[in-house]
């Protein structure tokens, strides 16, 4: 059995087209990235993470909900090719429902965006953004993904079965 090898790796088997060993070869590689990446490009970096994102479904609906740089972003995707939003009075009302149980838990002094789907889109997602939600001190994040996010779920979904009688 062989092992991979890269092109930095020594091969004896290899005939040599350079006078270069294969050390200087890698060498002169890692050198090229190093001064295209600038000083300091191959050295270890920390990142700064902009999104935390959750994810459950079902065979008709699939909610992402988490955190985005300083918000809360909750995305409702109905993603079944029948069992589906059609229409935009079918979105408002799932929207208009939605907002319903959301009320309850969105301090008061927090914004709220609504972004519906565009009129062309086969598949009409919604999401709703609670502005600086992320690191508001009256928005409860665990009570929302424990309690609220669950029953828009099931409010959505009761909203796409209407939809197809």
């Amino acid at each position: 059995m062989t092992t991979n090898k890269f092109f930095f790796d020594e091969d004896p088997e290899a005939k040599p087209e350079s006078k270069l060993t294969w050390q200087e070869h890698a060498d002169s590689f890692f050198g090229t990235v190093k001064v295209a990446a600038g000083d300091d490009g191959l050295e270890k970096k920390d990142i700064e993470v902009l999104g935390e994102m959750k994810t459950f479904a079902s065979g008709i609906l699939k909610v992402e909900y988490g955190t985005y740089e300083n918000n809360y972003a909750i995305h409702f995707t109905p993603h079944h090719p029948k069992w589906n939003l059609k229409t935009d009075g079918q979105v408002d009302n799932a929207v208009v429902e939605v907002m319903k149980i959301m009320s309850k838990e969105i301090p008061k002094d927090l914004r709220v965006n609504v972004f519906l789907p565009r009129k062309e889109w086969a598949l009409k997602t919604f999401s709703l953004v609670v502005v600086d939600g992320a690191n508001a001190w009256n928005f409860d994040r665990a009570a929302m993904e424990d309690k609220t996010i669950p029953e828009c779920f099931d409010i959505v979904q009761k909203e796409i079965v209407k939809a197809q009688k």
